[in-house]
């Protein structure tokens, strides 16, 4: 194996290392809109059936 080889698999390894954090962190995040807008239309409809 040469040097270009094993220099290459890092920055193919950080790359990927860094689009795994890059979609676990929108995931997190669109996970967390997604529950605060249920809990929000769950409020809404709660107030509705209320009224």
């Amino acid at each position: 194996m040469h040097y270009a080889d094993v220099a290459m698999e890092a920055v193919q390894k950080d790359i990927l290392d860094h689009v795994e954090r890059s979609l676990r962190s929108e995931f997190i995040t669109s996970l967390a809109n997604s529950a605060h807008r249920d809990s929000h239309e769950v409020k809404d409809d709660n107030i509705k059936s209320l009224m």
